[in-house]
């Protein structure tokens, strides 16, 4: 999530049913563990994911996640 968010940076998240598209979310993926993401798009019960760095690919990005995996909104950043 560079270069928003760098390696070591604690982050306080809080467990929301109002997510939106932009929102940056901590999410447990089944195959890559936990990540942070920012969210691209919701649709019913299912939300997408992308990069703040485009220069960098990602395989957690534009797959289908449920709002189930979604461990919690980004509120605060602590350096």
């Amino acid at each position: 999530m560079e270069p928003s968010y760098k390696e070591g940076e604690i982050v306080i998240c809080f467990r929301s049913q109002r997510l939106k598209p932009n929102d940056v979310i901590a999410i447990r993926t089944r195959n890559y563990g936990k990540a942070l993401k920012r969210i691209s798009s919701i649709s019913n019960d299912e939300i997408t994911v992308r990069s703040d760095n485009d220069a960098y690919s990602s395989r957690v990005n534009n797959i289908p996640y449920k709002f189930k995996s979604v461990i919690g909104k980004v509120i605060l950043k602590i350096r």
